[in-house]
């Protein structure tokens, strides 16, 4: 939901306002009823609001069940290791999706062993939509091979 940040000062709030172009909120230091639902009561908007409470309660499953499709079709495309070629772009993809998530994975696994307190699990959180793409193109690429074509 769309609510007034309590925690930003003025200077902050005006930028925010800026970037993401939306109308000026009361602050809640000054006005206790700003931290209600601020949203313009046209069809689009209402839509807008439930789509994104939608995604934001069922990502998560969407997210494992990706994860565990993803898996599947890494290994189909294990049994499948003779038709890769490097030359083919959706592999070469793959590789360095696949690369680029391993090493932040590796990268916040090393500050939360040697230097971080624990917490800050959401630094991690980024990497979410490129596992997403890698998931999806995986999948695709299994059931290509599985089909007997090659994939893009």
């Amino acid at each position: 939901m769309v609510r007034a940040d309590t925690n930003m000062v003025p200077w902050m709030d005006s930028l925010y306002q800026e970037m993401v172009f939306r109308q000026p909120q009361a602050q809640p230091d000054f006005h206790p009823e700003a931290n209600v639902v601020l949203i313009s009561n046209t069809v689009s908007a209402r839509l807008a609001v439930v789509v994104q409470n939608f995604i934001g309660a069922y990502h998560v499953y969407l997210f494992i069940a990706l994860a565990w499709a993803g898996l599947a079709a890494f290994v189909v495309l294990i049994f499948f290791f003779r038709r890769w070629r490097i030359s083919d772009s959706l592999i070469t993809i793959l590789i360095l999706l696949g690369t680029t998530i391993a090493a932040r994975i590796l990268f916040f696994a090393f500050l939360d062993a040697t230097w971080w307190m624990a917490g800050y699990e959401r630094y991690l959180v980024p990497v979410m939509p490129l596992t997403s793409c890698f998931f999806v193109l995986l999948i695709y690429k299994a059931i290509a091979l599985c089909r007997g074509r090659s994939a893009l």
